[in-house]
């Protein structure tokens, strides 16, 4: 899969202020592109893992929701009049499994190290004592499970692979 996924940017109008400053005038569906990005990007790291080619959907994956999400997007993309260059379609394409083994691999080793870094983080917060500190921790715990639902997915696809 792989696609140029539409932002609240698209059509904005840029006015200069200065040299150096310009304000941005949003279009008036930024912040439906805002949430459907988020919605969307969180349902693709469910059932799709990024590689060097684009996203590569994990074997017998439901894509229903991910197609709802896509659907959305290409109606309001429709509305604003922007050509059709910025679609995003599923594409079916036939990949060697040792190269989809190998990205598989290499995006467990990238979330196995975001993950790391979220603990260590959770470390050294546990030591502060400020109110600011309990919001963070409570957000990286958040990030933490869901990083580690992903590092579960990810190693139940590898081990179709046998590796």
């Amino acid at each position: 899969m792989v696609f140029q996924l539409p932002t609240e940017f698209l059509k904005a109008k840029k006015k200069w202020v200065s040299a150096r400053e310009f304000d941005i005038k949003l279009n008036e569906y930024a912040d439906i592109f805002w949430k459907l990005r988020q919605q969307f990007y969180h349902t693709l790291h469910r059932c799709a893992f990024k590689s060097r080619i684009g996203w590569i959907l994990y074997e017998n994956t439901d894509t229903t929701e991910l197609e709802l999400f896509i659907e959305k997007f290409n109606e309001v993309i429709e509305k604003l009049g922007v050509n059709g260059d910025r679609k995003i379609e599923v594409v079916e394409v036939l990949l060697p499994s040792y190269f989809v083994a190998e990205e598989l691999q290499r995006y467990l080793r990238s979330i196995e190290e975001k993950l790391a870094d979220v603990e260590e983080k959770l470390k050294r917060l546990s030591e502060d004592e400020s109110a600011n500190a309990d919001k963070k921790a409570s957000s990286l715990r958040s990030k933490k499970r869901s990083l580690e639902a992903l590092l579960a997915a990810c190693r139940h696809e590898l081990a179709r692979y046998n590796i």
